[in-house]
């Protein structure tokens, strides 16, 4: 967003109460950063894969998005929550950085 002069730093001069919120796979930096990035593989980074299904067969995925919905995306939710509390004390907007795997 940032190279298409859509970053916070950008928009937040012009709204000072904007909550920007922005939710990518592995992070803003580090050596997943520009990988793509999915619900599977989110799951197995995470360990969480190794403990879907019977014992002593191979792991089964989920019928749904289960990092996506239950960790990434709800961390980002509230996240966004606790910004627009702040926001009706301060009047200031936020930044929220959130992604599915630290």
């Amino acid at each position: 967003m940032e190279r298409m002069g859509l970053g916070p730093s950008h928009l937040l001069q012009s709204n000072p109460r904007l909550i920007y919120a922005r939710l990518t796979g592995y992070g803003q930096s580090g050596p997943l950063a520009y990988k793509a990035g999915h619900d599977i593989n989110y799951l197995s980074i995470a360990g969480v894969l190794s403990m879907l299904g019977q014992k002593d067969q191979n792991p089964l995925p989920p019928v749904n998005l289960l990092a996506d919905f239950g960790g990434g995306g709800l961390l980002c939710v509230v996240g966004i929550l606790i910004a627009l509390l702040e926001r009706a004390k301060t009047g200031q907007g936020q930044i929220i950085d959130s992604s599915m795997v630290l």
